[in-house]
Order: C-alpha cells, then sequence, then structure tokens
C-alpha cells in the first residue's frame, strides 16, 4: 500500500513538474526583457504608479489629472499596485499580473481535465493548443500589462461556473458565477458582460429556466453583482464628475455602436484574423475538434463541446458587430478554442492508444506520444523562441531605444541624474520610465525645445527635435545608446 502512494505521489509530481515547465517558458520568461508598450500597456503603468505614489484607489490617474480616456473600473490596476509594492517600480510588476493570469487559465484548463473527464493527456492537449495558438503568447494577451488576460481568466471562471451550476445545481456555483462575473467587470468594463447571452442560452436550452428562476440564491447573487459594480461606477462618479458620461462614450456609444480612433473593420474582421494571423496553428482542425466533440459517446464531452461552440459563437458575434474592432478582443474565445480543438486532437491520441497492432507488438504502446510531439514540437519551440529574449518590431524605428536607455539608468547600468529629455509627441511609455526613475530619486526634467538651455544635458531620439537642436544650439553629442543621442547643450546659433 505504501508503495502505490509512493508511486502515485511521483507520478503526481512527474506530471506536474511537466505542466509548470510547458507553461513556464512561453508564458514567464524574459517577461521583463523589453519595454512597455506605447498606449494601452504604458497607460495602465502610469495608472498604477500614480495610484502608487497617491494612495486614490478609486480614481485613475494619468500625469497628475483623472484619467477620461482610459475608463475601465481598476481591477488590473489594483493588482499591479499590489506587486508595486511587492516588486518595486518596474516592468515586471506591470506584467506580472497578466502572466499569472494566463498561467492560471492554464492550470484550470489542465486541473479540469484532470478532475472532470479523468485524463491528464487531455489537460496537456488544451494547455498546449492554447498556448500555441499564435496570439494568446504575445502583445496586449499573456505578456503585457494589459487588461485582456485577466479578463479571459474572470470570463473563463463565470462560464464554466455557470455550466456547473447547470449541471449540477449546486448553490456554490450561482455564487462563483456572480462572483467571476463581477470581477470580470471590474476588469474590463462593459466587455465582462460579453458571455453572458450564453448563459441565458445555456438556460434554456436545458429546460431549466423555471428551476432557475425559482432559486433565490440567483436573485442574491445578482443583487450582490448589482451593488459592487454599480456601486464602484457610482462612486467614482462622485470623486471624478463626468466619469459616467465618459464611460458611455468610451465604451456603449462610442466603442460599440460607433467608432474610436479611426479602430473599424468589416463584419468579418475576427474571423479573417482568426485564419489567417491570430489562430494558424490550429484554425484548420476546429470543423474536426467540432465533430468529434458533438457526436463524442461520452455524453460530458457532447454537453461541454456544444457550450463552448454558443460560447465561442455568441461572443464572436458580439465582437464583430460592434463598430470598433481591434485584434485583441478575441482574447477570451482562445481557452474555448483550445478546448473545442483539443476533443479532435484527444480522439486520435485515444484511436493510437487502443489501436491492437501497436499494443500487440509494443512492449510499450509510445506512438500516441509521438504524435502528440509531432503535432506540437514546431507550434512550440515558435512560441519558445518568440519569447527566448524578444526583440522590438524593427519596424518600430527606435520608438523604445529612449525607454532602454532610462531603462538601463534606472537599474542602475548608467548615470543619468539631473539630465533632461526632451520629445514631441504622446509618449506613455517614456513617461512610465520616468516615474520609476523618480521612484529611484533620479532627478530628470522634461523640457520642451523652448526650454532648453546652455549646459543642460539632453538625451533624445526623435530625429526631427536632433533637428531642432542642430538648428537652434552649438552642440556636442556626449553618449548614444542605439538611436538615442545624449546632447550637451552649447551657445544659441542667433
Amino acid at each position: 500500500m505504501k508503495t502505490l502512494v509512493n508511486n502515485k505521489f511521483v507520478k503526481y509530481l512527474i506530471i506536474s513538474l511537466i505542466f509548470i515547465l510547458l507553461v513556464y517558458y512561453p508564458v514567464f520568461q524574459f517577461l521583463d526583457f523589453i519595454p512597455l508598450y506605447k498606449w494601452d500597456e504604458s497607460r495602465l503603468a502610469i495608472n498604477a504608479f500614480e495610484m502608487h505614489r497617491n494612495g486614490n484607489w478609486i480614481v485613475t490617474y494619468f500625469e497628475g489629472n483623472p484619467d477620461m480616456w482610459s475608463t475601465k473600473p481598476p481591477l488590473m490596476i489594483w493588482i499591479q499596485v499590489f506587486f508595486i509594492k511587492l516588486l518595486g517600480v518596474n516592468d515586471l510588476a506591470i506584467r506580472l499580473p497578466s502572466a499569472l493570469a494566463a498561467f492560471s487559465v492554464c492550470l484550470l484548463l489542465f486541473l479540469g481535465a484532470i478532475k472532470y473527464l479523468k485524463s491528464h493527456i487531455l489537460g496537456f492537449i488544451w494547455v498546449l493548443l492554447l498556448l500555441t495558438s499564435n496570439a494568446f503568447i504575445g502583445h496586449h494577451i499573456s505578456r503585457t500589462g494589459d487588461y485582456d488576460t485577466l479578463l479571459v481568466l474572470m470570463s473563463f471562471c463565470y462560464v464554466f461556473s455557470w455550466y456547473f451550476f447547470i449541471e449540477r445545481n449546486n448553490i456554490k456555483f450561482i455564487y462563483l458565477t456572480f462572483l467571476f462575473l463581477t470581477l470580470a467587470v471590474l476588469t474590463k468594463g462593459v466587455a465582462g458582460l460579453f458571455f453572458t447571452p450564453t448563459l441565458f442560452i445555456w438556460m434554456l436550452l436545458n429546460n431549466k429556466t423555471l428551476s432557475v428562476l425559482k432559486n433565490k440564491n440567483i436573485f442574491i447573487g445578482f443583487a450582490g453583482f448589482l451593488s459592487i459594480v454599480l456601486g464602484y461606477y457610482f462612486l467614482r462618479e462622485s470623486y471624478n464628475p463626468g466619469f459616467l458620461k465618459a464611460v458611455y462614450v468610451n465604451e456603449l456609444g462610442g466603442r460599440f455602436s460607433g467608432n474610436i480612433e479611426g479602430h473599424h473593420e468589416g463584419f468579418w474582421f475576427f474571423f479573417d484574423q482568426l485564419k489567417e494571423k491570430r489562430l494558424t496553428n490550429w484554425f484548420t482542425i476546429i470543423p474536426f475538434g467540432l465533430l468529434i466533440g458533438w457526436f463524442h459517446v461520452d455524453g460530458r464531452i457532447r454537453a461541454i463541446s456544444k457550450y463552448t461552440s454558443l460560447a465561442i459563437i455568441q461572443y464572436l458575434l458580439i465582437i464583430s458587430i460592434s463598430q470598433t474592432k481591434l485584434e485583441w478582443y478575441d482574447a477570451p474565445l482562445f481557452p474555448l478554442i483550445a478546448i473545442t480543438n483539443g476533443f479532435g486532437v484527444f480522439f486520435v491520441y485515444e484511436i493510437l492508444k487502443n489501436t491492437k497492432i501497436f499494443n500487440d507488438y509494443l512492449k510499450f504502446n509510445f506512438i500516441p506520444l509521438v504524435f502528440l510531439y509531432f503535432i506540437f514540437q514546431l507550434p512550440y519551440r515558435e512560441v519558445h523562441a518568440k519569447t527566448f529574449k524578444p526583440n522590438r518590431d524593427v519596424r518600430e524605428d527606435g520608438l523604445y531605444d529612449i525607454c532602454y536607455f532610462m531603462k538601463d539608468a534606472a537599474q542602475g547600468k548608467r548615470n543619468i541624474d539631473n539630465f533632461c529629455i526632451c520629445y514631441n509627441g504622446y509618449q506613455s511609455q517614456n513617461i512610465f520610465y520616468l516615474d520609476w526613475l523618480k521612484e529611484k530619486n533620479i532627478n530628470i526634467e522634461k523640457r520642451e525645445i523652448e526650454q532648453i538651455k546652455e549646459n543642460d544635458l539632453i538625451f533624445v531620439n526623435q530625429k526631427d527635435v536632433i533637428g531642432q537642436i542642430d538648428r537652434l544650439f552649438e552642440n556636442m553629442v556626449v553618449d548614444s545608446l542605439r538611436t538615442v543621442k545624449v546632447i550637451k547643450i552649447g551657445k544659441m546659433k542667433y
């Protein structure tokens, strides 16, 4: 008996280590190697830094003023502030919440396969399909400090909490559904509600409408959801008048029914993106996965396959009819597509495992494992290569070079105390690194061209700004890094 327990422990230890290693490399390795992205990621980072400094947990700030451009609730920012306080102001504190959310989604897929369908192999298949689905590991999702991976996690949790409530009629799943629905809305506002039609449709398809409406816990959970969500929005409005109007413009009247910032695409945009760019490794096997899942002999697999199909179609329809379209809006679909495709891959694995000819002639039937290695090794190597010491896209023409320069200074690799920075236009990625330097008590001033004076040490990388300095001042380049130049300002030329 003791030997049996020890063998079981060793088996689960090995399985756990394999899972951790498979997820670690795509999700966590070199997570803070490249600077924060311009726009959303660095703007959230500035919100988190200012919340860390000013202690206002209700209103998010950008450069000292309430942020009315990014009007999402602050759950993601709260978590980033927690990691700033734990790890200090740096890129890792900003990105770790997303990476941990991605890890959690993988863990839920893995444990779900083991606990519900009694197969760790299916768990590995689901996880590998998710990790190698092109877009899940990359910009704006699992490796950047944006809202989307946390939204993926919370949406996934409330969608499947409801599934298990309908299946088992267990009250705890009602409260889990409303808990994660609340957290989804507190992550990304109205986008957190995008899967809710699936919950209603699945209830109707399973003839559970009357029993659900008679369950008082549904109303308690819904009341709790409304109290927390509306409570936050009205509290923010009381501290920051005009916030609700900004939410309407950014998320409802503007983003959904209108076009924001020129991000207008056709109805088939997301479908085409999945096919041509974001799911290229696995897009073609979706029909096979659907076929196997819908007609599988195991009733649990049939039910899950139909439920995930409904959720995928319903969510895709909502984001497709929205007038504002950005490619990462499809992020919550990836775990569901991994489940769908996983049934197809697992079906082939099971056939190879149970094929009589292999079992009769081989002491150990390694053919199913060879099959899995064959289909996953190249996509996994690609995602590993993408995350091993990643580089910025060369087409960005030095946009982030000045961030590398300031990051080196924040990490003590160069001394730029009492230097000045000069740049034109919106540069949120630069502002975060200036904030990081301030936290380190390194004095850096932002100067406009007309504020520059003799003997200033200016670091700059925009060609137009360098040209203006050349025209106005005698100057000398005293240091450089990539496109960044450190310029000692001399006398004015005229």
